[in-house]
């Protein structure tokens, strides 16, 4: 299940923004284009805790990273926002992952920034709740 909702979300972002071509199934210390976009299981054990039994819960974590030395600090930041909101907007249609998750729920939960390979890297993080009922 991991695997299917992970690649739905990638195609998704793909299909619906039209801001970055740099979707990326996992982090690395440096991207060939920015903005980029890196999606990934949560690793906060809380994110996870649920009393249901007749559903699965999957946290994944969007992340946005814009080099601050290509776009200038402010634009890095405006960069960063409009994409989050664009992603905010397309995941609040809760059926939008179709059959790979049956309910989404996107927050903005982070915005850093992050020392790279390359430079300092503006990164804001959407947690993304994807429910599955059994």
């Amino acid at each position: 299940m991991w695997a299917d909702i992970r690649q739905k979300i990638i195609q998704v972002i793909k299909d619906n923004c039209d801001k970055t071509d740099t979707v990326s199934y996992c982090d690395s210390s440096k991207f060939s284009n920015y903005p980029a976009i890196v999606v990934s299981p949560s690793d906060n054990e809380a994110d996870f805790s649920s009393s249901q039994e007749d559903q699965y819960t999957f946290i994944f974590n969007i992340q946005v990273h814009q080099l601050i030395s290509d776009a200038g600090q402010e634009q890095a930041e405006k960069i960063v926002e409009e994409i989050l909101d664009q992603l905010l907007v397309v995941f609040k249609d809760h059926g939008i992952l179709a059959a790979a998750c049956d309910w989404t729920t996107p927050a903005v939960s982070q915005w850093l920034y992050q020392d790279r390979e390359d430079g300092q890297h503006r990164v804001g993080t959407i947690k993304l709740k994807c429910v599955k009922f059994a």
